[in-house]
């Protein structure tokens, strides 16, 4: 069987191999070798930019010393393989590309946009239902992206109807099932906390008390411990397990009441982990983090103080504050066809892989990309990932 470097390092990369360290080399000479071979063709003829580039992702996603990061294992695979199929594409159509496009600059993160020197451009980023997809906007992710001011109302029928979207989701689910360990020390219900960083562009456009702790020293520290003290104000009927983001570097104790639990980034136990234990999650409360989207495919009550995927005008569909959600505990989101909508939305506007291997989906994307919908394009050129 033929296999490409990009499966070889999905499968290779996170497991103990022998041949670890040389797949390692194999990826870091390739991609030097590709950054100094492609960098100035993409640049110059096809007018299409991917500013820090170079200096984020050639070679940096597969360098020995960064490979192991724990932060960055998993996110930085999806990171390359956009960067390297989307380039691909590009060069291997140039015909179809060379003047039909303007100049723009495709950046990941907003946080980079200072480095866009183009008029127009496209801010990347990770996806939302599996986190491996990807999202695409001139104006931002999440919140700040042109998605979230689409109205809600037609997105269930472009999937197929509620149930193609439940459909889905359960497929979603069946894809991430594995063995839970380390389960044992644990409440028997409870409720999850999940804690996010000081600089996610998500808190300083949450419209939460907690915005103010956005890039301010020590911030992940200062705006962890904050939540945790806001949540174990109100009277919650089972335990809380707060877990620490993946990305927080700080390796201190925050300070948790003796009846709830904190979980570090070091546990092999994973926030996911306990989502899926859903007959025991009662709940999940959450400034905006993208757990929330798993939880609710999982048919667990959510509370969600902050903004996500719908516009600022437009009602939630989650409960915001948290005595109401101690009062619909009880109800499922599921049930809700808001929810089953809001779901939808995510799902028809997630872009994948594979899409960037179509260059015809790529020049819809470089063209035109806020005014179109991702489910539609694939199926005007008769390709449905899942």
């Amino acid at each position: 069987m033929k296999y490409n470097l990009s499966y070889l390092l999905y499968k290779v990369n996170n497991r103990f191999n022998p041949f670890k360290y040389i797949v390692r080399k194999l990826y870091y000479m390739l991609h030097k070798d590709y950054k100094d071979e492609h960098s100035k063709e993409v640049y110059d003829e096809l007018l299409v930019k991917f500013p820090r580039a170079k200096k984020l992702f050639f070679p940096h996603i597969m360098h020995p010393t960064e490979i192991n990061k724990k932060s960055n294992k998993q996110g930085n695979k999806y990171i390359f393989l956009f960067y390297k199929i989307f380039i691909d594409t590009l060069l291997q159509n140039k015909d179809l590309f060379m003047n039909n496009i303007d100049r723009i600059d495709i950046i990941w993160s907003e946080k980079n946009l200072r480095h866009c020197k183009s008029e127009k451009k496209l801010i990347i980023e990770h996806g939302w239902l599996p986190r491996s997809s990807y999202q695409i906007s001139s104006l931002g992710a999440n919140f700040r992206s042109h998605i979230s001011s689409q109205p809600f109302g037609k997105f269930t029928n472009l999937i197929g109807g509620k149930r193609e979207v439940i459909r889905k989701i359960n497929k979603l689910i069946k894809s991430n099932t594995y063995s839970l360990k380390n389960i044992n020390d644990i409440p028997n219900q409870f409720i999850v906390v999940p804690l996010q960083t000081g600089n996610d562009l998500n808190l300083l456009h949450s419209g939460t008390q907690f915005r103010k702790y956005y890039g301010k020293s020590n911030s992940t520290k200062k705006f962890g411990q904050a939540l945790i003290d806001f949540i174990e104000h109100f009277n919650l009927p089972y335990p809380v397990i707060f877990t620490q983001h993946p990305a927080d570097s700080f390796q201190g104790n925050y300070e948790v009441n003796h009846k709830n639990l904190f979980i570090t980034n070091n546990s092999k136990l994973k926030t996911i982990d306990l989502i899926r234990l859903r007959n025991r999650c009662k709940g999940v409360i959450s400034v905006n983090s993208n757990v929330i989207h798993e939880a609710i495919c999982y048919n667990i009550p959510c509370c969600v103080m902050g903004r996500l995927l719908w516009h600022e005008n437009t009602s939630s569909p989650f409960i915001s504050d948290i005595e109401n959600f101690i009062k619909n505990l009880n109800k499922k989101p599921l049930d809700s066809s808001y929810i089953i909508e809001y779901i939808a939305k995510l799902l028809s506007y997630q872009w994948y892989i594979s899409d960037f291997q179509n260059p015809h989906i790529i020049l819809e994307i470089l063209k035109n990309n806020d005014n179109i919908v991702p489910i539609q394009i694939r199926r005007k050129y008769s390709y449905i990932p899942y």
